[in-house]
């Protein structure tokens, strides 16, 4: 083919060519090409400079990074708003965290299972019925058109330069508005933030805090605590919840400001685990519109400065929960002839162990929860609450007034809030109605008792006072002596006592049979008693072996020339 190319061109035309160029010629030409070049890329230049200013001259526009707190208001927004669903056409698929999108969601991928028929609407509206797939995200570079409030805008999401001034690679959002509207971007931001963070009157907003940078998690929405499902008496709850809710006026905000003393207020929770004490934190919480920031210094990662930017970021008029603050202490050293040893004292552990997730174990030190919580850059106008199993753990300098201003400890249940209880769980107006079959036979105490209650579950507000009476004394009976084959087991004397977590454990089992729940609870208190005892023996075995052990002396073997040349010959084989 090379070969044909004279021919085609003629036999003279190629050296003729390179005859008639001259470098005079050349010169010229290509410096003029150059300035063309030049010039076209300065004009091209020009105009996209002109074009920005003149784009942001006529456009504002806001930048909102990923990694801001904001990008997740925004994105929530679009993902609620069914006008910006429809114009995603090609949509990333995100399947992470799914089940945590709202139940209003329009961007949600979701398929209807059929243990959604007949349910309750509230169970309906649950992201466990309706099986969520994943979600619809917007693809990069695709504005959305959003009509908020009269105001146009156009959102975009990109992955490059972002700003116009950062080159890295980052996911970010571009809010654009119109000239004549300049507030239309900021009040979208105010609005997307309200809305994010709104919640019903029966919803409860959860924040937990990230071990990683000491920033708060998104909130977790969560039902409402109704007041009436604390079990406690009037004269202890009601003065607690009166104390927070003045604490929190605007009257004593001014009151503590006038005379120059911080805005804070601790309160401790303290006494037997499972006794409600979270409970009533909790419904405290909603009973006031409060939202919960728990904090855990002993977690993974944790460390004083993290703890104490936790404290400073908490908005004000909320609560901020530490559950077993006592486990914020170290650990108290093994001693071998100890007492008061626990059984769920796990001992030293090695804070090298980065765990599973790289995160070391928690560094807070007293001094800097302390200082977290009422330090000179603490937060004001919160209040704190704490609950601890064991308040003789905590240091004198941690529950003093002025840190916890007011401690309510938590005992047993009693025999009213046993019997309030029985009532919660089995009120008149849900278990009057005549029931067509048993719901479960297993539940059934035996054909008599069946018949004897006509298939009726309770016939009046005196029959589930005798109900409610019944079990209550079940629950805080003498205890029944044991039987004859287990008297060679040793009496033993236990403080006994059921918590009112247990109490529930018990009647959630037979929420549906009130009967079958006061007759029973006899045997199972029997049964826990019983537990209780074998337990307290294995505990004194153990503390007899310990004795045993401190008073006998370790056998003292003499040294003489025999043992030490036996000792060398052992040596010597071991290393031959």
């Amino acid at each position: 083919m090379i070969s044909a190319l004279p021919s085609f061109l003629g036999s003279g035309a190629l050296p003729s060519f390179g005859n008639n160029i001259k470098f005079d010629d050349i010169m010229p030409l290509a410096i003029r090409m150059a300035l063309i070049g030049l010039l076209a890329a300065a004009v091209r230049h020009f105009f996209g400079v002109f074009k920005a200013h003149l784009s942001d001259a006529l456009f504002p526009t806001a930048h909102v990074k990923a990694s801001d707190p904001a990008f997740e208001w925004i994105m929530s927004y679009l993902a609620q708003s069914k006008s910006a669903q429809r114009q995603l056409k090609s949509f990333r698929l995100w399947t992470s965290d799914n089940r945590q999108s709202r139940r209003d969601d329009s961007n949600r991928l979701k398929t209807k299972t059929r243990k959604s028929e007949n349910l309750s609407v509230a169970r309906k509206d649950a992201t466990f019925v309706d099986e969520v797939v994943g979600q619809m995200l917007p693809v990069d570079n695709q504005a959305i058109y959003i009509n908020h409030e009269g105001t146009h805008l156009w959102i975009t999401r990109k992955s490059k330069e972002y700003a116009k001034i950062d080159k890295s690679d980052e996911d970010h959002l571009e809010i654009t508005g119109l000239p004549f509207q300049p507030e239309a971007i900021r009040q979208f931001i105010i609005d997307a933030h309200a809305s994010f963070f709104k919640k019903t009157g029966d919803e409860l907003m959860i924040f937990n805090l990230s071990p990683y940078n000491g920033a708060w998690y998104d909130p977790i929405h969560r039902p409402a605590r109704s007041w009436n499902s604390v079990i406690l008496s009037e004269s202890q709850k009601a003065p607690l919840l009166e104390d927070v809710k003045n604490f929190l006026s605007d009257e004593e905000k001014s009151w503590y400001s006038a005379r120059g003393i911080p805005h804070r207020r601790g309160y401790l929770l303290h006494g037997k685990p499972g006794s409600g004490k979270t409970t009533l934190a909790t419904s405290i919480a909603s009973q006031l519109g409060l939202d919960i920031y728990i904090v855990n210094p002993a977690a993974r990662g944790m460390d004083d400065g993290k703890l104490n930017k936790a404290f400073r970021n908490c908005p004000p008029q909320n609560m901020i929960l530490i559950e077993d603050i006592d486990c914020v202490m170290p650990p108290r050293p093994r001693i071998g002839d100890s007492n008061e040893m626990d059984d769920d004292d796990n001992g030293d552990q090695d804070p090298s162990d980065l765990g599973q997730y790289g995160l070391a174990r928690s560094t807070v030190t007293l001094s800097g929860l302390l200082n977290a919580i009422d330090g000179v850059s603490s937060q004001e106008d919160c209040i704190l609450f704490a609950t601890t199993n064991h308040p003789e753990r905590l240091d004198s300098a941690l529950s003093r007034p002025g840190r916890f201003d007011l401690q309510l400890s938590f005992t047993n249940s009693t025999f009213d809030q046993a019997k309030n209880l029985f009532k919660h769980f089995f009120p008149f107006s849900d278990f009057s109605k005549n029931i067509l079959e048993p719901t479960n036979t297993e539940l059934v105490v035996d054909e008599k008792s069946e018949s004897d209650s006509g298939m009726k579950l309770i016939e009046g507000e005196d029959d589930l006072e005798s109900l409610s009476t019944q079990f209550a004394e079940n629950v805080f009976s003498t205890p029944i002596p044991a039987p004859s084959t287990d008297s060679h087991k040793e009496k033993v004397e236990v403080n006994f006592g059921v918590s009112m977590a247990a109490l529930q454990g018990f009647l959630l089992i037979h929420k549906k049979e009130p009967r079958v729940a006061a007759s029973k609870s006899l045997e199972w208190v029997q049964t826990l008693r019983s537990e209780m005892e074998d337990k307290e023996r294995k505990r004194s075995a153990r503390k007899a072996e310990r004795e045993k052990a401190k008073e006998t002396p370790a056998p003292i073997t003499p040294i003489t020339p025999a043992s030490i040349m036996k000792e060398q010959g052992i040596e010597s084989q071991g290393k031959h």
